[in-house]
Parts: C-alpha cells; sequence; structure tokens
C-alpha cells in the first residue's frame, strides 16, 4: 500500500524503482532496530528510528516530487551513517564494535544513496 501512495504521483521507472529500495531499506532498517533493541536492551538504538522520522518528514516536504525525494533519500543515508556512529562508535557497547550492525548499516546507506540517484534520474527525466 505504502508503494502505491508513493509512486501514483509519477510513472517514470527510476522513480517507482527508487521508491521500492527507499521502502525496502526503510523496513529492513526498522525490521533490524527491533531486533536489535530486544536482543541488546540498548536504547540508544533507537537513534535508527530518526531515519523514519527524516524520511517521513522530508517526503511530505517533498510532496512527492523526484528531486525533493532524492533529496531525502540522500539525507536519510547520511542519517543511516550518523546513527551508526551513535550507537557504535560514541555509546561504544561492552564488546566493542557489532560488524553485522557495520555492514547492514553500510548496506542500508547504500540503498538509500542509489534510491537518491534513481530519484534525481527521475527528476531530470520530467
Amino acid at each position: 500500500m505504502a508503494y502505491a501512495l508513493v509512486t501514483r504521483t509519477n510513472n517514470h521507472w527510476a522513480y517507482r524503482l527508487g521508491a521500492g529500495i527507499a521502502l525496502l531499506a526503510g523496513f529492513v532498517t526498522a525490521w533490524g532496530t527491533m531486533v536489535h533493541l530486544s536482543e541488546t536492551e540498548r536504547l540508544v538504538n533507537l537513534a535508527y528510528f530518526g531515519v523514519h522520522a527524516l524520511g517521513a518528514a522530508g517526503a511530505a516536504w517533498a510532496r512527492g516530487k523526484a528531486a525533493g525525494m532524492s533529496r531525502t533519500s540522500f539525507a536519510m543515508a547520511a542519517a543511516v551513517i550518523l546513527a551508526w556512529f551513535v550507537t557504535q562508535v560514541i555509546s561504544a557497547p561492552a564488546n566493542g564494535l557489532v560488524w553485522n550492525r557495520t555492514a547492514a548499516s553500510a548496506s542500508v546507506a547504500l540503498a538509500f544513496t542509489a534510491s537518491g540517484l534513481l530519484f534525481r534520474l527521475a527528476s531530470r527525466a520530467a
């Protein structure tokens, strides 16, 4: 339903692919955060939900326009890296860096970056 809601304003293939990647990356981030939070009970991991707040605010501000969605996706990629930095470097867990969380954060940041590039391509085609 979220994909249909987001893509109803634009039929360009890059926009639709970018929206799909962004929604999938958001789902993976939320799911991973909930699982990691249940395992570690470290409330600092709630920082990852700031990525979703930023995405919701950015998408509302962009009103579905590809150029604004591109900027929002790039900001979300930066927010994932910032959340990783806060949870793994500043507030380091007792056993050091959690490498699976590091790899997951890097993958999600890369997905949001790819989404941003696809939205930018769609904005230039319009």
